[in-house]
Protein backbone atom coordinates (compact mmCIF):
# COMPACT_ATOMS: atom_id res chain seq x y z
CA UNK A 1 0.00 0.00 0.00
CA UNK A 2 2.63 2.50 1.01
CA UNK A 3 4.46 1.78 -3.09
CA UNK A 4 1.32 2.75 -4.28
CA UNK A 5 1.01 5.90 -2.29
CA UNK A 6 4.83 6.90 -2.79
CA UNK A 7 3.90 6.12 -7.09
CA UNK A 8 1.03 8.31 -6.90
CA UNK A 9 2.61 11.09 -4.90
CA UNK A 10 5.62 10.97 -7.28
CA UNK A 11 2.88 11.22 -10.12
CA UNK A 12 1.68 14.51 -8.80
CA UNK A 13 5.03 15.90 -8.01
CA UNK A 14 8.20 14.42 -9.13
CA UNK A 15 11.07 13.74 -6.99
CA UNK A 16 14.58 15.37 -8.06
CA UNK A 17 17.07 13.35 -9.54
CA UNK A 18 18.78 13.55 -5.72
CA UNK A 19 15.79 12.51 -4.32
CA UNK A 20 15.66 9.64 -6.59
CA UNK A 21 19.39 8.52 -6.04
CA UNK A 22 19.21 9.30 -2.05
CA UNK A 23 16.24 6.74 -1.88
CA UNK A 24 17.95 3.53 -2.99
CA UNK A 25 21.74 4.20 -1.61
CA UNK A 26 22.39 1.62 1.41
CA UNK A 27 24.96 1.66 4.26
CA UNK A 28 26.68 -0.36 2.56
CA UNK A 29 27.47 2.59 -0.84
CA UNK A 30 28.47 4.64 2.43
CA UNK A 31 31.13 1.91 3.24
CA UNK A 32 32.40 2.34 -0.24
CA UNK A 33 32.19 6.33 -0.67
CA UNK A 34 34.04 6.44 2.75
CA UNK A 35 37.26 7.90 1.48
CA UNK A 36 39.49 9.61 4.16
CA UNK A 37 41.96 12.33 2.98
CA UNK A 38 43.83 15.36 4.70
CA UNK A 39 43.93 18.70 2.79
CA UNK A 40 46.15 21.02 4.19
CA UNK A 41 44.62 21.36 7.90
CA UNK A 42 41.45 19.58 6.92
CA UNK A 43 40.02 16.37 7.18
CA UNK A 44 37.36 15.16 4.33
CA UNK A 45 35.80 11.99 4.39
CA UNK A 46 34.53 11.58 1.61
CA UNK A 47 34.26 13.36 -2.68
CA UNK A 48 31.37 16.19 -3.31
CA UNK A 49 31.95 14.93 -6.91
CA UNK A 50 30.77 11.37 -6.32
CA UNK A 51 26.97 11.73 -7.64
CA UNK A 52 25.77 9.89 -5.09
CA UNK A 53 27.16 12.25 -2.10
CA UNK A 54 26.42 15.52 -3.99
CA UNK A 55 22.86 14.15 -4.09
CA UNK A 56 23.31 13.52 0.10
CA UNK A 57 25.01 16.86 0.38
CA UNK A 58 22.34 19.05 -1.95
CA UNK A 59 18.94 17.03 -0.13
CA UNK A 60 20.32 17.84 3.61
CA UNK A 61 21.10 21.20 2.66
CA UNK A 62 18.62 22.24 0.82
CA UNK A 63 15.51 19.99 1.61
CA UNK A 64 16.26 19.02 5.05
CA UNK A 65 16.15 15.39 4.13
CA UNK A 66 16.28 12.59 7.73
CA UNK A 67 17.29 10.36 5.21
CA UNK A 68 20.09 12.31 3.86
CA UNK A 69 20.97 13.33 7.12
CA UNK A 70 20.98 10.11 8.18
CA UNK A 71 23.37 8.46 5.65
CA UNK A 72 26.13 11.38 5.63
CA UNK A 73 26.18 10.53 9.56
CA UNK A 74 27.27 6.99 8.06
CA UNK A 75 31.10 8.50 7.12
CA UNK A 76 31.13 10.36 10.45
CA UNK A 77 30.48 6.82 12.27
CA UNK A 78 33.38 5.30 10.27
CA UNK A 79 35.67 7.74 11.16
CA UNK A 80 34.37 8.51 14.37
CA UNK A 81 34.20 4.49 15.46
CA UNK A 82 38.75 4.78 14.81
CA UNK A 83 39.06 8.35 16.53
CA UNK A 84 36.13 9.19 19.39
CA UNK A 85 39.10 9.09 22.29
CA UNK A 86 40.28 11.93 20.87
CA UNK A 87 38.03 14.41 20.93
CA UNK A 88 36.02 16.59 23.50
CA UNK A 89 33.36 18.69 22.16
CA UNK A 90 31.94 18.20 18.30
CA UNK A 91 31.06 21.89 17.09
CA UNK A 92 28.96 22.43 13.90
CA UNK A 93 29.85 25.40 11.78
CA UNK A 94 26.97 27.48 12.94
CA UNK A 95 24.71 29.36 10.44
CA UNK A 96 23.85 33.19 10.07
CA UNK A 97 20.55 33.86 12.13
CA UNK A 98 19.18 35.41 8.36
CA UNK A 99 20.04 31.62 7.17
CA UNK A 100 18.57 29.93 9.69
CA UNK A 101 14.99 31.89 9.56
CA UNK A 102 15.11 30.78 5.27
CA UNK A 103 16.49 27.60 5.67
CA UNK A 104 14.92 26.33 9.02
CA UNK A 105 17.60 24.23 10.12
CA UNK A 106 21.28 23.79 10.46
CA UNK A 107 22.38 20.37 7.98
CA UNK A 108 25.73 20.17 9.52
CA UNK A 109 24.20 20.48 13.00
CA UNK A 110 21.49 17.74 12.03
CA UNK A 111 23.50 15.47 10.13
CA UNK A 112 26.00 15.57 13.72
CA UNK A 113 22.81 14.58 15.64
CA UNK A 114 22.45 11.58 14.16
CA UNK A 115 25.65 10.47 15.31
CA UNK A 116 25.56 8.39 18.46
CA UNK A 117 29.33 8.62 18.39
CA UNK A 118 29.06 12.32 18.30
CA UNK A 119 26.54 12.37 20.96
CA UNK A 120 28.70 10.46 23.25
CA UNK A 121 31.42 12.82 22.76
CA UNK A 122 29.09 15.77 23.61
CA UNK A 123 27.55 18.08 20.87
CA UNK A 124 28.33 21.91 21.27
CA UNK A 125 26.26 23.84 19.30
CA UNK A 126 25.79 27.07 20.93
CA UNK A 127 29.22 27.41 21.68
CA UNK A 128 30.34 29.23 17.93
CA UNK A 129 28.18 31.72 16.69
CA UNK A 130 27.99 33.44 13.32
CA UNK A 131 27.07 36.98 14.30
CA UNK A 132 27.23 38.72 10.78
CA UNK A 133 25.39 37.19 7.95
CA UNK A 134 27.61 36.40 4.85
CA UNK A 135 27.29 35.88 1.37
CA UNK A 136 27.21 32.27 -0.30
CA UNK A 137 30.72 31.54 -0.37
CA UNK A 138 29.81 28.96 -3.20
CA UNK A 139 30.51 31.95 -6.10
CA UNK A 140 33.74 33.46 -4.57
CA UNK A 141 37.49 33.61 -5.21
CA UNK A 142 40.13 32.85 -2.48
CA UNK A 143 40.23 36.61 -1.58
CA UNK A 144 36.78 36.94 -1.59
CA UNK A 145 35.87 34.61 0.56
CA UNK A 146 38.58 35.83 2.94
CA UNK A 147 37.08 39.27 2.99
CA UNK A 148 33.68 37.84 3.12
CA UNK A 149 34.00 35.89 6.66
CA UNK A 150 35.65 38.68 8.67
CA UNK A 151 34.78 39.01 12.10
CA UNK A 152 31.59 36.39 11.19
CA UNK A 153 32.27 34.15 13.99
CA UNK A 154 32.17 34.67 17.92
CA UNK A 155 32.49 31.95 20.68
CA UNK A 156 29.46 32.39 23.65
CA UNK A 157 30.76 29.90 25.76
CA UNK A 158 34.82 29.83 26.29
CA UNK A 159 34.28 27.43 29.04
CA UNK A 160 33.01 24.61 26.73
CA UNK A 161 36.10 24.49 25.09
CA UNK A 162 39.19 25.43 26.73
CA UNK A 163 41.72 22.65 27.10
CA UNK A 164 39.66 20.37 25.13
CA UNK A 165 40.16 19.09 21.87
CA UNK A 166 37.56 20.38 19.38
CA UNK A 167 35.95 18.22 16.91
CA UNK A 168 34.74 21.62 13.86
CA UNK A 169 32.64 20.15 11.15
CA UNK A 170 31.49 21.40 8.18
CA UNK A 171 29.72 19.88 5.32
CA UNK A 172 31.95 20.47 2.14
CA UNK A 173 35.25 22.50 1.98
CA UNK A 174 36.70 23.70 -1.44
CA UNK A 175 39.30 26.50 0.01
CA UNK A 176 38.67 25.78 3.67
CA UNK A 177 37.42 29.46 4.46
CA UNK A 178 35.12 29.06 6.56
CA UNK A 179 36.53 26.11 8.64
CA UNK A 180 39.70 28.29 9.37
CA UNK A 181 38.25 31.34 9.95
CA UNK A 182 35.94 29.90 12.78
CA UNK A 183 39.39 27.86 13.68
CA UNK A 184 40.92 31.04 14.17
CA UNK A 185 37.88 32.34 17.06
CA UNK A 186 38.35 28.94 18.50
CA UNK A 187 41.61 29.61 19.17
CA UNK A 188 41.48 32.48 20.97
CA UNK A 189 39.67 30.94 23.78
CA UNK A 190 42.62 28.30 24.31
CA UNK A 191 41.64 24.80 23.37
CA UNK A 192 43.96 21.99 23.61
CA UNK A 193 43.77 21.23 19.89
CA UNK A 194 41.35 21.52 16.98
CA UNK A 195 40.59 19.09 14.55
CA UNK A 196 38.95 20.59 11.43
CA UNK A 197 36.80 18.06 9.40
CA UNK A 198 34.23 18.07 5.93
CA UNK A 199 31.81 15.56 4.64
CA UNK A 200 32.73 16.07 1.41
CA UNK A 201 35.31 18.25 -0.24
Amino acid sequence: MRNVFVKFFDILFPPSPDACLVRILTQEDMKRNYSLHRINDVVTLSHFQNSSIRALIHEAKFHGSMRAYSFLSMLLDIYLLENIQKYDAVIPIPLSKVRMRERGYNQVYEVILQNKYARDIGIEHRVLTRIRHTQSQTSLDKEQRQKNLIDAFSVTLPEAITGKHILLIDDVVTTGTTLRTAKAELLRYSPKAITCLALAH
